[in-house]
């Protein structure tokens, strides 16, 4: 699962050179983190299009969740495994599948103590996502697979993780073999331990 994410100093400049563009944000965490909700807009990378031809990589601001059927509450995720048979989600992972870059996000473990995770050698952590349009605004949901060893003892659900060399397969023809791809190893810091839950002693 992932509920909330954050952006660090160096979000935006790894946007930049991710995108080639220059990325500017009012809010720029030049110290610290800034957290990202669900409702609030967080960043999204999506394949930019013409009539023509594909340009590169749009990145853009949206909101994050899918407004429930009753209007009550939000969806958030979505399952990697059965995002196809969704209706919520069937147009999405076909038409619309995007990326949400993140400096690193957490979770909560079974005594409710915080646990960041962040990617072991790697600024960002590339999300794989889905958009969809509601009552006229696009809103974006984070895809979900089962967590691997460095998420288990925290969490049985973790982000699906797209890496950078695969960002042009997410955007293609060929996306479902990510759906079921292995996860990369993650970094878990506890708020009360330098010391990193899977390092070794």
């Amino acid at each position: 699962m992932c509920a909330r994410y954050f952006k660090d100093e160096d979000y935006f400049d790894e946007l930049s050179r991710i995108t080639g563009k220059e990325i500017k944000e009012q809010s720029r965490p030049d110290e610290g983190k800034v957290d990202v909700h669900p409702s609030e807009e967080g960043f999204i990378l999506e394949k930019e299009k013409s009539d023509e031809n594909e340009k590169g990589i749009l990145c853009r601001p949206v909101k994050w969740g899918f407004p429930c059927y009753d209007k009550k509450g939000l969806i958030i995720n979505a399952r990697a495994e059965n995002i196809e048979e969704r209706k919520s989600f069937a147009k999405g992972i076909i038409n619309n599948r995007c990326i949400i870059p993140a400096s690193g996000f957490y979770e909560w473990d079974d005594s409710r103590e915080k646990v960041t995770f962040t990617l072991r050698e790697r600024p960002l952590i590339l999300f794989g996502g889905i958009y969809d349009s509601f009552e006229g605004e696009d809103r974006f949901v984070i895809i979900t697979c089962d967590a691997n060893a460095s998420m288990a003892p925290v969490h049985d659900r973790m982000p699906l993780i797209i890496s950078e060399d695969k960002i042009d397969t997410w955007f293609s023809a060929d996306f479902r073999d990510l759906l079921s791809a292995e996860m990369p190893e993650l970094k878990a810091d506890r708020k009360y331990h330098q010391m990193s839950l899977f390092d070794p002693q």
